[in-house]
């Protein structure tokens, strides 16, 4: 099953969650409800504007971006070295493509791949990629 394929269920779990209706939740969220079954569906990506007014709905958005809760990784065990070589791929992502991400959504990024990467250590290629398209 593709990642935004995932995204899309767990944003629907996430909608029916906090007791939103389709249309509702789009209003809410400011787009149009064509725009949201794209999204809870997997046919679009929504990006990172999208995604960063989650939260205000009172969605887990690191639930819908990675799969995982954030109570579900303990922070006070925090892998440095993998936090480190995230960072290093937000940084190698800027240089590519000229372009700077800013400190909110590079933690932001850090945050979502470190959430599926932690256990590993290492980068979850597949969460980088997802993290670097939202804030693209």
């Amino acid at each position: 099953m593709s990642d935004i394929i995932d995204f899309g269920r767990r944003l629907r779990f996430e909608r029916e969650r906090i007791g939103m209706n389709l249309t509702g939740f789009a209003d809410a969220i400011g787009v149009s409800r064509a725009s949201q079954i794209n999204y809870e569906s997997g046919q679009h990506d929504p990006g990172w504007a999208y995604v960063s007014r989650l939260e205000s709905l009172g969605v887990d958005w690191i639930y819908v971006a990675v799969g995982k809760r954030a109570p579900d990784f303990e922070l006070d065990r925090i892998d440095w070295d993998l936090c480190e070589q995230i960072l290093e791929d937000i940084h190698a992502w800027e240089r590519a493509r000229k372009k700077r991400v800013p400190a909110g959504k590079q933690l932001a990024v850090l945050r979502m791949v470190y959430a599926k990467s932690h256990g590993s250590g290492q980068v979850n290629k597949d969460a980088m990629l997802l993290g670097m398209k939202m804030v693209a």
